[in-house]
């Protein structure tokens, strides 16, 4: 955004850079409406679903949330009626939807007892083993699994 503003300093227009902004802009509503299909796919609400979250940092293996996507991605679960969790091994607490949570592990039970894990941040210390072996459905906004050649019917790419 620092460099379309500069462009438009000197009188030029940064179409590009402004079209990928409203893009970007977008996504957060796009991963809770894929989410929502989802889930519905599989007979479940998102009203009332558990979702875990992995990640809520702005980029992988950084501790930096400022302009994350993961916390509007939160509020709109939220805002939806899911019960919202989530797994940052660089952020042991945030404040999501106007309430103070703690980063949860990533046990076997939890992801089980998740109705849709959300991998918003691909941290290299997170187990993805452990939640393709246990989550019942994985919606993978970074491509971790599909970079690594695995093909599940329960990964859903974005």
């Amino acid at each position: 955004m620092y460099l379309a503003w500069k462009v438009r300093v000197h009188g030029y227009e940064a179409r590009l850079i402004e079209l990928a902004s409203q893009i970007n802009s977008a996504m957060p509503e796009y991963v809770v409406e894929k989410v929502a299909k989802v889930l519905n796919d599989r007979r479940k609400a998102l009203k009332g679903a558990s979702v875990l979250l992995i990640g809520l940092t702005y980029k992988k293996d950084v501790s930096d949330t400022r302009d994350s996507p993961a916390f509007d991605v939160a509020r709109l679960l939220d805002e939806r009626g899911a019960a919202v969790n989530y797994h940052d091994p660089y952020v042991a607490s945030a404040e999501l939807n106007g309430r103070r949570r703690n980063s949860r592990p990533v046990t076997a039970t939890r992801v089980r007892q998740s109705d849709c894990v959300v991998i918003l941040t691909n941290h290299s210390s997170v187990n993805y083993e452990r939640l393709l072996r246990y989550a019942p459905v994985i919606v993978d906004t970074r491509n971790q699994y599909g970079a690594q050649g695995v093909r599940s019917r329960r990964v859903v790419p974005l």
